[in-house]
Protein backbone atom coordinates (compact mmCIF):
# COMPACT_ATOMS: atom_id res chain seq x y z
CA UNK A 1 0.00 0.00 0.00
CA UNK A 2 1.12 3.54 -1.07
CA UNK A 3 0.17 7.26 -0.48
CA UNK A 4 1.22 9.84 -3.16
CA UNK A 5 4.11 11.58 -1.96
CA UNK A 6 4.76 13.80 -4.78
CA UNK A 7 3.82 16.87 -2.83
CA UNK A 8 7.10 16.59 -0.24
CA UNK A 9 10.05 18.42 -1.51
CA UNK A 10 8.68 20.48 -4.03
CA UNK A 11 5.92 21.55 -2.53
CA UNK A 12 7.51 22.32 0.95
CA UNK A 13 10.73 23.78 -0.74
CA UNK A 14 13.44 22.83 1.71
CA UNK A 15 15.93 20.60 1.81
CA UNK A 16 14.90 17.11 2.29
CA UNK A 17 16.21 15.73 5.41
CA UNK A 18 16.98 19.05 7.25
CA UNK A 19 13.73 19.50 8.55
CA UNK A 20 12.98 21.25 11.89
CA UNK A 21 13.13 17.79 13.54
CA UNK A 22 16.16 18.42 15.71
CA UNK A 23 14.46 20.47 18.00
CA UNK A 24 12.38 16.87 18.93
CA UNK A 25 16.09 16.37 20.51
CA UNK A 26 14.83 17.89 23.42
CA UNK A 27 12.81 15.12 24.27
CA UNK A 28 15.57 12.87 24.92
CA UNK A 29 15.88 9.20 24.91
CA UNK A 30 12.98 7.46 25.54
CA UNK A 31 13.90 4.40 24.23
CA UNK A 32 15.68 3.06 27.75
CA UNK A 33 13.26 4.54 29.61
CA UNK A 34 11.39 1.78 32.47
CA UNK A 35 7.88 0.93 31.43
CA UNK A 36 4.60 2.52 32.79
CA UNK A 37 2.50 -0.51 33.80
CA UNK A 38 -0.73 -0.43 32.16
CA UNK A 39 -2.12 -1.38 28.29
CA UNK A 40 -0.18 -2.06 25.70
CA UNK A 41 -1.10 -0.38 22.73
CA UNK A 42 -2.70 -3.17 20.33
CA UNK A 43 -0.52 -3.71 16.87
CA UNK A 44 -2.65 -4.93 14.17
CA UNK A 45 -0.38 -6.44 11.33
CA UNK A 46 -0.24 -5.44 7.84
CA UNK A 47 1.19 -6.96 4.62
CA UNK A 48 1.92 -9.91 6.78
CA UNK A 49 4.67 -8.43 8.90
CA UNK A 50 5.18 -8.97 12.85
CA UNK A 51 5.49 -5.68 15.01
CA UNK A 52 9.82 -6.16 14.96
CA UNK A 53 9.17 -6.42 11.14
CA UNK A 54 6.70 -3.14 11.12
CA UNK A 55 8.65 -1.17 13.06
CA UNK A 56 11.83 -2.26 11.06
CA UNK A 57 10.57 -1.59 7.96
CA UNK A 58 9.66 2.13 9.05
CA UNK A 59 13.11 3.06 10.22
CA UNK A 60 14.13 2.25 6.26
CA UNK A 61 11.56 3.90 4.82
CA UNK A 62 12.63 7.02 7.28
CA UNK A 63 16.26 6.51 6.29
CA UNK A 64 15.38 6.78 2.47
CA UNK A 65 12.75 9.68 3.16
CA UNK A 66 10.19 7.53 1.99
CA UNK A 67 7.99 9.98 4.29
CA UNK A 68 4.23 8.56 3.08
CA UNK A 69 5.03 4.66 3.32
CA UNK A 70 6.47 5.23 6.87
CA UNK A 71 3.35 7.23 8.06
CA UNK A 72 2.02 4.24 6.76
CA UNK A 73 3.87 1.41 8.96
CA UNK A 74 4.52 3.15 12.21
CA UNK A 75 0.10 3.81 12.03
CA UNK A 76 0.04 0.10 11.82
CA UNK A 77 2.71 -0.34 14.44
CA UNK A 78 1.12 1.65 16.86
CA UNK A 79 -2.35 0.54 16.82
CA UNK A 80 -5.32 2.72 17.84
CA UNK A 81 -3.94 5.96 18.95
CA UNK A 82 -7.35 7.44 19.67
CA UNK A 83 -8.49 6.53 23.29
CA UNK A 84 -7.22 9.41 25.25
CA UNK A 85 -8.16 7.21 28.35
CA UNK A 86 -5.62 4.45 27.77
CA UNK A 87 -2.06 4.91 29.29
CA UNK A 88 0.75 5.25 26.67
CA UNK A 89 4.09 3.24 27.27
CA UNK A 90 6.89 5.17 27.56
CA UNK A 91 8.75 2.67 25.02
CA UNK A 92 6.43 3.67 22.19
CA UNK A 93 7.06 7.48 22.55
CA UNK A 94 9.58 7.50 19.97
CA UNK A 95 7.67 5.86 17.40
CA UNK A 96 4.93 8.14 17.56
CA UNK A 97 7.46 11.27 17.46
CA UNK A 98 9.10 9.49 13.95
CA UNK A 99 5.03 9.29 13.25
CA UNK A 100 4.76 12.93 13.56
CA UNK A 101 7.94 13.40 11.45
CA UNK A 102 6.43 11.79 9.07
CA UNK A 103 3.64 13.35 8.67
CA UNK A 104 5.36 17.04 9.10
CA UNK A 105 7.64 15.81 6.35
CA UNK A 106 4.53 15.32 4.01
CA UNK A 107 2.83 19.01 4.57
CA UNK A 108 0.07 17.26 7.49
CA UNK A 109 0.93 19.27 10.27
CA UNK A 110 -2.34 19.46 11.09
CA UNK A 111 -2.55 15.68 12.04
CA UNK A 112 1.38 15.90 13.33
CA UNK A 113 -0.32 18.07 15.95
CA UNK A 114 -2.98 15.81 16.87
CA UNK A 115 -0.85 12.52 17.28
CA UNK A 116 1.27 15.34 19.57
CA UNK A 117 -2.25 16.48 21.46
CA UNK A 118 -3.55 12.74 21.99
CA UNK A 119 -0.01 11.41 23.20
CA UNK A 120 0.25 14.50 25.79
CA UNK A 121 -3.66 14.06 26.85
CA UNK A 122 -2.59 10.14 27.38
CA UNK A 123 0.19 10.80 29.64
CA UNK A 124 -0.43 11.93 33.44
CA UNK A 125 -0.31 16.42 34.17
CA UNK A 126 2.70 15.82 36.29
CA UNK A 127 4.64 13.62 33.94
CA UNK A 128 8.07 15.87 32.78
CA UNK A 129 7.77 14.10 29.38
CA UNK A 130 3.69 15.46 29.29
CA UNK A 131 5.34 19.29 29.62
CA UNK A 132 8.25 17.84 26.81
CA UNK A 133 5.35 17.28 24.30
CA UNK A 134 3.35 20.35 25.45
CA UNK A 135 6.33 22.43 24.19
CA UNK A 136 6.80 20.84 20.74
CA UNK A 137 3.68 21.29 20.22
CA UNK A 138 4.02 25.26 20.24
CA UNK A 139 6.66 24.71 18.39
CA UNK A 140 5.10 22.58 15.42
CA UNK A 141 2.31 25.21 15.20
CA UNK A 142 4.38 28.32 14.49
CA UNK A 143 7.72 26.68 12.43
CA UNK A 144 8.19 27.37 9.13
CA UNK A 145 8.85 25.00 6.82
CA UNK A 146 10.58 26.99 4.17
CA UNK A 147 11.88 30.50 3.71
CA UNK A 148 9.78 32.40 1.17
CA UNK A 149 6.44 31.72 3.58
CA UNK A 150 8.17 32.75 6.34
CA UNK A 151 9.48 36.31 4.34
CA UNK A 152 6.05 36.36 3.16
CA UNK A 153 4.64 35.94 6.54
CA UNK A 154 7.60 38.91 7.88
CA UNK A 155 6.20 41.16 5.25
CA UNK A 156 2.58 40.77 6.03
CA UNK A 157 3.10 41.24 9.22
CA UNK A 158 5.41 44.76 9.10
CA UNK A 159 2.64 45.97 6.68
CA UNK A 160 -0.57 44.48 9.28
CA UNK A 161 1.39 46.60 12.59
CA UNK A 162 1.77 49.50 10.08
CA UNK A 163 -1.64 49.45 9.11
CA UNK A 164 -0.87 48.82 5.62
CA UNK A 165 -4.05 46.85 4.82
CA UNK A 166 -4.04 46.59 1.45
CA UNK A 167 -0.14 45.12 1.44
CA UNK A 168 -0.83 42.70 4.25
CA UNK A 169 -3.31 41.42 2.66
CA UNK A 170 -1.55 40.10 -0.41
CA UNK A 171 1.69 38.95 1.57
CA UNK A 172 -0.08 36.94 4.13
CA UNK A 173 -2.34 35.49 1.81
CA UNK A 174 0.82 34.29 -0.16
CA UNK A 175 2.05 33.39 2.98
CA UNK A 176 -1.42 31.03 4.24
CA UNK A 177 -1.43 29.51 0.36
CA UNK A 178 1.92 27.86 1.50
CA UNK A 179 0.98 26.64 4.44
CA UNK A 180 -2.48 27.09 5.45
CA UNK A 181 -1.84 25.61 8.78
CA UNK A 182 0.47 27.51 10.27
CA UNK A 183 -0.48 29.25 13.40
CA UNK A 184 1.25 32.49 13.56
CA UNK A 185 -0.13 32.99 9.61
CA UNK A 186 -3.67 32.37 10.64
CA UNK A 187 -3.66 34.71 13.86
CA UNK A 188 -2.02 37.49 11.78
CA UNK A 189 -5.05 36.85 8.85
CA UNK A 190 -6.89 36.90 11.93
CA UNK A 191 -5.78 40.40 13.06
CA UNK A 192 -6.21 41.68 9.76
CA UNK A 193 -9.64 40.63 9.74
CA UNK A 194 -10.47 43.20 12.91
CA UNK A 195 -8.62 45.97 11.55
CA UNK A 196 -10.88 45.31 8.24
CA UNK A 197 -14.46 45.21 10.86
CA UNK A 198 -14.79 41.63 10.00
CA UNK A 199 -14.58 40.06 13.49
CA UNK A 200 -16.62 36.57 12.23
CA UNK A 201 -14.20 36.65 9.59
CA UNK A 202 -11.19 36.54 12.38
CA UNK A 203 -13.21 34.48 14.39
CA UNK A 204 -13.34 31.43 11.84
CA UNK A 205 -9.43 31.85 11.28
CA UNK A 206 -9.01 31.95 15.40
CA UNK A 207 -11.07 28.84 15.69
CA UNK A 208 -8.92 26.81 13.23
CA UNK A 209 -5.79 28.12 15.10
CA UNK A 210 -6.98 27.11 18.21
CA UNK A 211 -7.32 23.62 16.68
CA UNK A 212 -4.02 23.29 16.35
CA UNK A 213 -2.55 24.99 19.46
CA UNK A 214 -5.86 25.67 22.15
CA UNK A 215 -3.31 26.31 25.01
CA UNK A 216 -1.77 29.16 23.26
CA UNK A 217 -2.19 32.56 24.72
CA UNK A 218 -2.08 34.48 21.71
CA UNK A 219 -4.36 33.08 19.71
CA UNK A 220 -7.08 32.44 23.04
CA UNK A 221 -6.00 36.24 23.79
CA UNK A 222 -7.41 37.27 19.87
CA UNK A 223 -9.79 34.79 19.83
CA UNK A 224 -11.95 36.36 22.90
CA UNK A 225 -11.42 40.37 20.95
CA UNK A 226 -13.22 38.61 17.91
CA UNK A 227 -15.69 37.29 20.46
CA UNK A 228 -16.18 40.27 22.04
CA UNK A 229 -16.95 42.06 18.86
CA UNK A 230 -18.84 40.07 17.28
CA UNK A 231 -21.10 39.87 20.15
CA UNK A 232 -20.35 36.96 21.98
CA UNK A 233 -19.56 38.42 25.49
CA UNK A 234 -19.77 36.36 28.01
CA UNK A 235 -17.64 33.67 26.19
CA UNK A 236 -14.99 36.75 25.32
CA UNK A 237 -14.74 37.28 29.64
CA UNK A 238 -14.43 33.19 30.07
CA UNK A 239 -11.05 33.76 27.43
CA UNK A 240 -9.86 36.77 29.09
CA UNK A 241 -10.16 36.08 32.69
CA UNK A 242 -8.64 32.32 31.76
CA UNK A 243 -5.30 34.63 30.75
CA UNK A 244 -5.04 36.91 33.71
CA UNK A 245 -2.52 34.21 35.16
CA UNK A 246 -0.13 34.09 31.94
CA UNK A 247 3.18 34.70 32.24
CA UNK A 248 3.67 34.73 28.43
CA UNK A 249 1.49 38.01 27.53
CA UNK A 250 3.30 39.38 29.89
CA UNK A 251 6.50 38.65 28.65
CA UNK A 252 5.17 39.32 24.94
CA UNK A 253 3.86 42.77 25.86
CA UNK A 254 0.33 41.55 25.33
CA UNK A 255 -0.63 42.08 28.80
CA UNK A 256 -1.91 45.57 28.55
CA UNK A 257 -4.52 44.92 25.60
CA UNK A 258 -5.60 41.92 27.72
CA UNK A 259 -6.36 44.08 30.64
CA UNK A 260 -7.80 46.42 28.42
CA UNK A 261 -9.76 44.31 26.69
CA UNK A 262 -11.42 42.44 29.60
CA UNK A 263 -12.35 45.81 31.62
CA UNK A 264 -13.82 46.62 28.40
CA UNK A 265 -15.86 43.37 28.77
CA UNK A 266 -16.63 43.53 32.25
CA UNK A 267 -17.86 47.50 31.22
CA UNK A 268 -20.45 46.38 28.44
CA UNK A 269 -21.16 42.95 30.91
CA UNK A 270 -22.24 46.00 33.49
CA UNK A 271 -19.66 45.18 36.02
CA UNK A 272 -18.12 48.74 36.51
CA UNK A 273 -16.42 48.40 39.39
CA UNK A 274 -14.54 45.23 39.08
CA UNK A 275 -13.06 47.02 35.70
CA UNK A 276 -12.32 49.73 37.73
CA UNK A 277 -10.23 47.87 40.23
CA UNK A 278 -8.75 45.74 37.63
CA UNK A 279 -7.34 48.89 36.48
CA UNK A 280 -5.87 50.57 39.29
CA UNK A 281 -4.44 47.40 40.83
CA UNK A 282 -2.40 46.99 37.47
CA UNK A 283 -1.41 50.51 37.91
CA UNK A 284 -0.58 50.20 41.09
CA UNK A 285 1.80 47.23 40.41
CA UNK A 286 3.83 48.39 37.28
CA UNK A 287 4.69 51.33 35.83
CA UNK A 288 1.90 53.12 34.37
CA UNK A 289 1.23 51.90 30.61
CA UNK A 290 -0.82 54.45 28.45
CA UNK A 291 -3.46 52.13 27.32
CA UNK A 292 -4.30 51.11 30.78
CA UNK A 293 -4.25 54.31 32.24
CA UNK A 294 -6.82 55.81 29.48
CA UNK A 295 -8.72 52.92 30.00
CA UNK A 296 -8.77 53.63 34.07
CA UNK A 297 -10.34 57.33 32.87
CA UNK A 298 -12.35 56.05 30.73
CA UNK A 299 -14.16 53.51 33.34
CA UNK A 300 -13.81 56.14 35.91
CA UNK A 301 -15.13 59.03 34.15
CA UNK A 302 -14.51 62.75 34.13
CA UNK A 303 -17.47 63.69 37.03
CA UNK A 304 -16.23 60.56 39.40
CA UNK A 305 -12.53 62.17 38.89
CA UNK A 306 -13.72 65.62 39.84
CA UNK A 307 -16.57 64.26 42.77
CA UNK A 308 -13.70 62.29 44.03
CA UNK A 309 -10.91 65.01 43.70
CA UNK A 310 -8.70 63.03 41.82
CA UNK A 311 -7.66 65.30 39.12
CA UNK A 312 -4.58 65.81 40.40
CA UNK A 313 -3.52 62.19 40.55
CA UNK A 314 -5.23 61.52 37.49
CA UNK A 315 -3.25 64.10 35.66
CA UNK A 316 -0.10 62.98 36.93
CA UNK A 317 -0.98 59.11 36.04
CA UNK A 318 -1.24 60.78 32.31
CA UNK A 319 2.02 62.49 32.18
CA UNK A 320 3.70 59.65 33.75
CA UNK A 321 2.97 57.21 30.97
CA UNK A 322 3.35 59.58 28.45
CA UNK A 323 7.07 60.37 29.70
CA UNK A 324 7.90 56.66 31.77
CA UNK A 325 9.51 59.68 33.97
CA UNK A 326 7.66 60.20 37.58
CA UNK A 327 7.89 64.10 37.51
CA UNK A 328 8.25 64.91 33.58
CA UNK A 329 8.10 68.88 32.62
CA UNK A 330 6.13 70.53 30.65
CA UNK A 331 8.21 70.46 27.77
CA UNK A 332 8.80 66.80 28.10
CA UNK A 333 4.99 65.96 28.44
CA UNK A 334 4.71 68.01 24.88
CA UNK A 335 7.75 66.45 23.25
CA UNK A 336 5.89 63.27 23.70
CA UNK A 337 2.73 63.90 22.65
CA UNK A 338 4.18 64.84 19.47
CA UNK A 339 6.73 62.13 19.23
CA UNK A 340 7.01 59.87 15.81
CA UNK A 341 5.05 56.80 16.39
CA UNK A 342 7.15 54.10 15.86
CA UNK A 343 5.41 51.29 17.36
CA UNK A 344 3.35 48.25 16.85
CA UNK A 345 -0.08 49.47 15.87
CA UNK A 346 -1.96 46.27 15.68
CA UNK A 347 -2.95 46.48 19.52
CA UNK A 348 -3.06 50.13 19.66
CA UNK A 349 -2.49 53.21 17.70
CA UNK A 350 0.05 55.40 19.51
CA UNK A 351 -0.88 58.65 17.72
CA UNK A 352 -4.91 57.57 18.91
CA UNK A 353 -3.61 57.28 22.37
CA UNK A 354 -1.59 60.63 22.21
CA UNK A 355 -4.99 61.89 21.21
CA UNK A 356 -6.71 60.93 23.57
CA UNK A 357 -4.23 61.80 26.18
CA UNK A 358 -4.43 65.50 25.29
CA UNK A 359 -8.40 65.40 25.75
CA UNK A 360 -7.71 64.40 28.95
CA UNK A 361 -4.96 66.28 30.07
CA UNK A 362 -7.38 69.57 29.23
CA UNK A 363 -10.17 68.03 30.45
CA UNK A 364 -8.76 67.53 34.20
CA UNK A 365 -7.21 71.38 33.58
CA UNK A 366 -10.74 72.57 33.44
Amino acid sequence: MRLNSKWTEERLGFKKGTVFFLALIAFGSFANAKETTGYLDPVPMAQGLTNQGLLQEAHEKILAEQWAEAAILLRSYLGDDYDVSVPVLLRDIPQRLELVRALTELGRREEALAVLERLRDRLPSANPTRRAIERRIAVLATLFLDQATFNFYQEGLASLRAQNLEVARTRLEKASSREPDHLLILLALAQLSLAEGSPSSAYEKLKYAERLDARNPGVRLWLGRAEMLRGDRRRAIQNFESLLSSTALRENGQREALIVWLSESWIADRKKMKSIDLLRQELDASPPSLPIALAWLRATGIQQIHASKSSEFAKKLVRRALTGKDEPTGREVNAALVANEQADRTLFSLLDLRMEAKEWLDRLEK
